[in-house]
């Protein structure tokens, strides 16, 4: 799917825009459906063969087009595959684990409730991925979303994803007490997922506490400080706190990577002064300081 949408001419004019996940846009566009499945020979020496369908959406250049407005949900279905990915290479070593061992002697047992698991897993991000693909413009059914997501948290009580989403959907429908625990249960099974804490950030904004909720989007920042908006959401935690200097770094900061709206507010508003370089500094980048400002050449100085 990844190789036929890099032939789509439909997608030179997103490229010179914001960066997109190939991956997303394959999870979001096309559906798999099995076909056939075949299986030869016994067990230890078994060979399982599946034909599997990609299904291209009805109007491509439609679909290509609504999916590229929405970049979070490309993002999230980037993750989902991923996620696919790992599991079924830990389902392909399991099987092949549980065919290699002698059934009589009881071995493997452990091995086939961890593949059991694997596989509900797999089946709660299908779930996770029929949510995302109802989303559109003006929907706004949270409760039948959660229900859904509620089948995929009892399908995989510890996966991260699973368990974002749910917070999401609980944060939609108003209830931040119910979003944080799922929220912060999928920080802590994952620290390395940006999106766990900057999610938990968010909850905790809504709750009127902008000191924990700046300490949890710093650290989504610590982990993938080239994502503009975990800047942005930082920012407003500073305004609250009325930490003025802390607020237009960040701003600055989304602006150098392209998302200039606060720092231009914040500029209009008096609340960040244009940067002026101090003697034997670089002027910076764009007129009177702002990033976002047109581009001047320097000129060259005198001898």
């Amino acid at each position: 799917a990844m190789r036929r949408l890099a032939r789509e001419p439909d997608l030179r004019f997103a490229s010179a825009g914001d960066p997109f996940p190939l991956e997303g846009l394959a999870g979001k566009l096309y559906a798999t459906k099995i076909a056939a499945v075949s299986v030869q020979g016994f067990p230890p020496h078994v060979q399982a063969t599946a034909e599997v369908l990609l299904i291209p959406p009805e109007r491509p250049r439609e679909a290509l087009i609504q999916a590229l407005g929405d970049p979070e949900n490309l993002e999230l279905h980037a993750l989902i595959l991923a996620s696919r990915a790992d599991l079924i290479a830990g389902c392909d070593l399991l099987a092949g684990r549980i065919l290699s061992l002698n059934s009589r002697t009881g071995e493997g047992k452990e091995d086939a409730l961890l593949l059991r698991s694997l596989t509900s897993n797999l089946d709660a991000l299908d779930l996770y991925a029929e949510v995302l693909g109802r989303r559109g413009p003006g929907r706004q059914r949270a409760d039948e979303d959660l229900e859904t997501l509620r089948r995929a948290g009892d399908l995989a009580p510890e996966d991260p994803l699973i368990l974002l989403a749910l917070a999401e959907a609980l944060l939609r429908l108003d209830r931040p007490a119910e979003a944080l625990e799922h929220a912060s249960r999928a920080g802590t099974l994952a620290p390395d997922l940006p999106r766990a804490h900057d999610l938990t950030g968010t909850i905790l904004l809504r709750q009127g506490l902008p000191a924990l909720a700046a300490d949890a989007f710093s650290r989504a920042v610590a982990l993938d400080p080239k994502k503009p908006g975990y800047l942005i959401r930082r920012s407003s935690a500073h305004l609250i706190l009325e930490q003025t200097e802390a607020l237009c770094a960040d701003f600055r900061a989304a602006c150098s990577l392209g998302k200039c709206e606060g720092y231009r507010w914040a500029r209009t508003t008096g609340k960040c002064p244009p940067l002026r370089p101090t003697p034997g500094q670089a002027r910076p980048k764009g007129a009177g300081g702002d990033p976002s400002g047109p581009q001047t050449p320097e000129k060259e100085a005198a001898p």
